[in-house]
């Protein structure tokens, strides 16, 4: 019924809505007709003014005429009187002009003399049309054309006798002249009458014209009024015929409203009870998430130890049926992991539990990384990983690598999922519209797969979807992969969607605006200088990884040549062409692979020798590297082979001495493999867990400066959860933090190691104790070292070449598992750990005591480093020990006053520092009796202030 009405008051607004517009269609009808008539007299008055322009014109010029004529005989001298002559003639030459236009119609002008800055005169144009049949003005049919010729004779008769008179001047003969004068003066008594009858006829006409012209306009005047009159009253009608049909119409459409009002309340109700169902389901959904997302680490951590200790069942001797079943469980674990994982990270991003991180990263890095660990995968499948990120992408962004990485995982992993033969290629590039300040990084992953059709493109990125429901049984997976990626994407400011077609492969684009971070260049000028114009030979089926190799080489300022197969390298090698000076191979390709065009050039030598070889592999095996060592090949590296790899290779090659291209001179004198670069690399990946700014800066400038990348964690809760999501060389640990502290965070750190067979990562203390029982304390807890604050560089720099890189326990050997037994042996004191000695100067107390001097015994680099910074937050580090111990909070004054003593101590700050260790002593003994020990500390603080802004002047 209320569908019905609906229906009806639809219909009737729409007729209504048609009678308004024929209303007003109506009133612009009259409207513009009543305009156009309007219009049509003012046009008929603007030529009646034109006509009155135009008689003006002719009055005027029969005034300038009669004054010419009468001006001639008054002229001596022929050429004066030819140039009166001919402006009277220019006179009689404009009346008939301005006749002409009386008569057929036309333009006129006229210039009229001004009196005004700038502007000497102005020109009047009129426009004339004359009205057929109508002769109530009769100045256009005055007969001024013969006089006009009257006058052209009566100027010829009159120039004749001027001559004659000038002639008679001439011969100086007074009888002549008098006759001529006598002559002229009779001539010109028959002229006044015939002037005169021409400009009283003209004056009278035009008055004429001017009167019937006034008449004219006020008969217009009155017609315009009765137009409009006769509009408003039209318009009037209209709009009352068009009000009354209207309140007809609305009365009408009020009824029905009526009907549909209470309909529409019936609806609300139950759409109000549909809500409430809905709200209530809602919540429970959130419950559920929310429950999900905080159960996150309950339900990982058995799934973790399950598979852990099916690692360890399976390093111990078993039966090979037990081998195999164990095997099984750890690969349903993994799978089973996979699904938790994806489960619990969308149920967190549905709760608004999940944190986005700025932090500086390397995209290089975080891209190739990402492609190193489903390289196994890829192997498995024969499929070809190929990793091109451009040149002009940024080294360092600030971002989330570890979203980043998530997404690249998911896109690849299923990009491997979906394809069944061919490459997958990951690529990056900087888009046009980047900033100075900011980088719209685009990522993409191509494969070679399945594709999914157009209509089922939409649905991918879906909750619990896949493109197709057969996609479940036949290749398996939650169908989250995608959803959690376009999230992760969202979450992050970003776009992200899919170019694809059945059966033609997919490629997954993402987008993300992230600004820049201070460059760190990986590469210097230095090391390139060592590899810089070698010319290189590329050997490889894939076009891609030909292209992308050859982009490296390119920066690199090594020339470079890339063939396809193998017989093509052997053409270019053994003909007279260009000498090589390293050979890059691909370990698989058809008719011929790597390992064979090695032992062909081995066998028969080009002229010029064998260039030193790098083999690249996309299904590195066992065995791989003793048949590289025994076919004296350089290098090995699994694809895809990272551009810091591939350099740092190349440099190893080429660094120090020229290179012979024979086989009796071996080049290198072990593989370089990937292992062999890690452990011989100088840059490292460092975690600092510090919560003071002042450290925090002093930890990352000294690392930066040594070329190392850093990232930072306020506190140990923060480093555990980096830990769990990035891989680090090695991590330097404050003892003393919120949330969670050093000790704290390094046994979770160690017991996540131990639950899930992970290598172990070094882990070096800083703190401002240096005693025995913080030694103690730090192996207990896993530690592996211990750096005493305030840190000097040479000892950081001897802990981060002791440990930097040794991940796996206490050398670079440990095997993966290891890790376990390594902590419970440090636990036990039975592996011996070197440790610093305690940092100590003799104290030098009291109110003689010298800062300036101080500070100059001090380490300048760091002070330099941090004494600005120190400087603007000491107030602020004093008043919150002061609000600790006012309050009586025991472990945050202990923290604060720790802090404290340890940035002192980097000024040579003996009083402040040793007031600032009592104080700590104190609290950790529950006395916070200290408001003396806080004076005194002020009081040093502000003498050192003044040392330090001293010594800043003076520099």
């Amino acid at each position: 019924m209320a569908s019905q009405e609906a229906v009806v008051v639809s219909k009737r607004g729409l007729w209504l809505l048609v009678l308004f517009f024929l209303g007003f269609l109506a009133v612009a009808g009259i409207n513009l007709f009543i305009s156009g008539l309007i219009d049509e007299l003012d046009q008929k008055s603007a030529n009646e003014r034109a006509r009155l322009f135009i008689g003006e014109q002719i009055v005027a010029g029969l005034r300038e005429i009669e004054i010419d004529f009468y001006r001639l005989p008054n002229t001596f001298g022929a050429t004066i009187q030819q140039r009166v002559a001919q402006e009277l003639r220019g006179h009689v030459e404009q009346v008939e002009r301005s006749l002409v236009v009386l008569r057929q119609g036309g333009s006129l002008s006229r210039n009229i003399a001004l009196n005004i800055g700038g502007m000497d005169e102005m020109r009047r144009t009129v426009s004339f049309q004359p009205d057929e049949g109508n002769d109530a003005f009769v100045m256009e049919i005055i007969e001024l054309a013969p006089h006009l010729d009257q006058i052209r004779r009566h100027t010829d008769d009159l120039l004749e006798k001027l001559a004659r008179r000038e002639a008679c001047a001439e011969k100086a003969t007074a009888n002549c002249r008098r006759a001529v004068n006598d002559e002229i003066t009779l001539y010109f008594k028959s002229i006044p009458s015939f002037f005169f009858r021409v400009n009283e006829n003209a004056n009278r006409l035009f008055y004429e014209s001017n009167r019937r012209l006034d008449d004219f306009e006020a008969r217009l005047t009155e017609q315009r009024t009765h137009y409009q009159k006769a509009q408003w009253g039209a318009v009037v009608v209209v709009i009352l015929s068009v009000m009354g049909l209207g309140a007809l119409s609305l009365r009408q459409i009020g009824d029905t409203n009526n009907a549909l009002q209470r309909a529409w309340q019936e609806m609300r109700t139950a759409k109000e009870q549909a809500e409430a169902a809905q709200e209530q389901a809602e919540t429970a959904n959130q419950a559920k998430s929310q429950f999900l997302a905080n159960m996150s680490h309950e339900i990982r951590t058995p799934m973790n130890g399950i598979i852990g200790m099916t690692d360890l069942a399976l390093d111990t001797e078993l039966t090979e049926e037990q081998r195999e079943y164990l095997r099984l469980v750890k690969s349903s674990g993994e799978a089973l992991m996979t699904i938790i994982n994806d489960i619990l990270d969308f149920s967190k991003i549905e709760a608004g539990k999940l944190l986005i991180e700025n932090i500086a990263f390397d995209p290089h890095a975080v891209a190739h990384d990402t492609l190193k660990a489903l390289s196994l995968r890829g192997r498995q499948k024969g499929l070809e990983l190929i990793c091109d990120i451009a040149a002009d992408v940024p080294h360092r962004l600030v971002g989330d690598p570890g979203r980043i990485r998530q997404i690249l995982l998911n896109l690849i992993g299923n990009a491997i999922k979906f394809t069944v033969a061919g490459e997958i290629v990951v690529s990056g590039r900087r888009m046009e519209g980047s900033e100075s300040d900011i980088c719209l990084l685009q990522m993409s992953v191509r494969d070679t797969g399945i594709g999914i059709p157009p209509e089922k493109q939409s649905q991918i990125f879906e909750a619990f979807s896949q493109e197709d429901g057969s996609i479940t049984r036949r290749f398996g997976g939650t169908g989250l992969g995608l959803t959690i990626s376009n999230r992760l994407v969202e979450l992050m400011g970003g776009h992200i969607w899919v170019d694809s077609a059945a059966g033609s492969g997919s490629t997954f684009h993402f987008i993300l605006s992230l600004p820049l971070a201070a460059e760190i260049d990986t590469v210097s000028q230095t090391l390139l200088a060592d590899i810089a114009g070698r010319r290189a030979l590329v050997v490889d089926d894939n076009l891609a990884n030909r292209q992308v190799l050859l982009a490296w080489l390119k920066k690199w300022q090594m020339p470079a040549v890339a063939v396809g197969s193998a017989n093509e390298a052997i053409k270019l090698l053994r003909d007279s062409g260009p000498r090589f000076d390293c050979l890059l191979l691909d370990a698989e390709m058809p008719e011929m692979d790597g390992f064979a065009l090695t032992e062909n050039l081995r066998a028969q030598p080009p002229a010029s020798g064998v260039p030193p070889i790098i083999m690249l592999s996309s299904s590195a095996a066992k065995g791989d590297a003793k048949r590289c060592q025994a076919l004296d090949i350089k290098g090995f590296f699994p694809k895809p082979v990272a551009p810091d790899e591939l350099h740092a290779a190349l440099r190893q090659l080429f660094c120090g001495s020229a290179i012979a291209v024979t086989t009796e001179q071996p080049v290198a004198p072990t593989l370089v493999t990937r292992h062999s670069l890690r452990e011989a690399r100088a840059i490292l990946d460092v975690l600092v867990a510090e919560d003071h700014p002042v450290n925090q800066k002093l930890a990352v400038s000294l690392l930066e400066k040594w070329g190392h990348r850093v990232t930072l964690a306020e506190n140990g809760a923060v480093a555990v959860e980096l830990l769990a999501d990035e891989t680090f060389d090695i991590v330097l640990m404050d003892m003393q933090m919120p949330v969670m502290s050093g000790i704290e965070a390094t046994r979770a750190i160690r017991q996540r190691e131990t639950d899930a067979g992970l290598p172990r990562i070094p882990i070096v203390a800083m703190t401002a104790n240096a005693m025995q029982g913080d030694r103690e304390s730090c192996l207990a807890a896993g530690m592996d070292d211990y750096i005493a604050k305030p840190v000097r560089p040479a000892e950081l720099k001897t802990a981060l070449e002791r440990w930097g890189g040794k991940q796996g326990g206490q050398g670079s050997d440990a095997a993966v598992g290891d890790g376990a037994a390594t902590a419970e042996a440090t636990a036990d004191h039975d592996v011996a750990v070197p440790l610093p000695p305690t940092f100590s100067r003799p104290a030098m107390v009291g109110a003689d005591f010298d800062y300036v001097r101080a500070l100059g015994e001090a380490d300048a680099e760091i002070i330099e480093i941090i004494g600005d910074m120190f400087l603007a937050g000491i107030d602020h580090d004093m008043a919150q020990l002061s609000e600790a111990v006012s309050s009586g909070n025991e472990a945050a004054a202990r923290r604060h006053a720790h802090t404290l003593k340890g940035t002192l101590a980097s000024f040579n700050a003996d009083p402040a520092r040793q007031l600032a260790a009592e104080i700590e002593n104190r609290a950790e003994q529950g006395d916070l009796d200290l408001q003396a020990q806080l004076d005194a500390l002020a009081e040093n603080m502000g003498r050192l202030k003044a040392a330090l802004g001293q010594r800043s002047a003076g520099a």
